[in-house]
């Protein structure tokens, strides 16, 4: 019998900033042994419908249809990709469900225990580049570093995460600060 079905569905984030743009796509896949044109497909968030479009899907094959979505907020989104009502008469396998999760930016204190002239010698030289390749990146990391000096201008509870690289010895005061931030769940 004729069917219709989305078997799938991603998302993928497009530009960065505070409200990033994603692009959200859905797979209509046609088994029937007809081509069918003009396959109504929507996107709604949260329970509401944001969007609706056209696909042409051929027999036996799929087809995808994008959509372009800014979000409001951080954090987990529930989309729905569906077929319009009258795609087909198995209506069981016209609804895709999509959870999206918009990565929240995580702050990471990186602590500089023997700093170095020379780059590559350095201890967070290759770290700093693991976290951020490029000046043009778009990484859901931000890294802030400082010596062992610096400590008492960066308090743990401003950061979700702290690199001690080859310290050997930290203020008194910056360890029961640390040991606190990991007991309330720091990194």
């Amino acid at each position: 019998a004729p069917n219709l079905a989305i078997v799938d569905g991603e998302y993928e984030q497009q530009t960065a900033g505070s409200r990033p743009e994603f692009v959200i796509s859905a797979t209509v896949q046609n088994f029937g042994a007809e081509d069918v044109t003009g396959v109504e497909v929507r996107l709604s968030i949260e329970g509401q419908q944001i969007a609706a479009g056209l696909v042409d899907v051929p027999a036996g094959k799929s087809a995808t249809k994008n959509f372009t979505h800014t979000f409001n907020t951080k954090g987990l989104h529930r989309a729905e990709l569906s077929l319009g009502p009258d795609a087909d008469k198995h209506p069981v396998d016209n609804v895709y469900h999509l959870p999206v999760q918009l990565a929240q930016k995580v702050r990471v204190l990186l602590v500089n225990g023997d700093p170095r002239s020379v780059p590559y010698q350095d201890e967070l030289f290759y770290l700093e580049r693991a976290l951020r390749p490029s000046a043009r990146s778009a990484s859901v990391i931000l890294s802030e570093v400082t010596g062992v000096d610096g400590l008492a201008s960066h308090p743990f509870k401003d950061f979700d995460v702290v690199v001690l690289a080859n310290v050997e010895k930290i203020p008194r005061t910056s360890v029961v600060q640390l040991g606190d931030f990991v007991k309330q769940g720091g990194g």
